[in-house]
């Protein structure tokens, strides 16, 4: 008997389209590893978080908010054309 190599073809596509999906990892607290299923918090930091460890105190944030601020303060100084009229102290 030969198997002719169109069958063999049909055979193989079929153990390939049975393979088991992998599992995909769940997000965890980068501080106390907890499982976050639906409420995950992403820090400016870029980090997820459960809500216990969201504020930038708690998980020692190393991301500026002070000159992310001062940033924003100034460009919308710009376009409004307050720099001008503001002295600086």
């Amino acid at each position: 008997m030969s198997i002719d190599s169109a069958s063999m073809d049909s055979t193989a596509n079929k153990i390939t389209d049975n393979k088991v999906e992998k599992k995909t990892k769940t997000a965890k607290c980068e501080v106390c590893r907890a499982k976050l299923t639906v409420m995950a918090y992403t820090c400016r930091c870029e980090k997820q978080y459960c809500i216990s460890h969201l504020p930038a105190m708690e998980h020692a944030c190393p991301f500026n908010y002070k000159g992310q601020a001062n940033k924003e303060l100034k460009t919308q100084l710009d376009v409004t054309g307050l720099v001008h009229k503001i002295e600086k102290i």
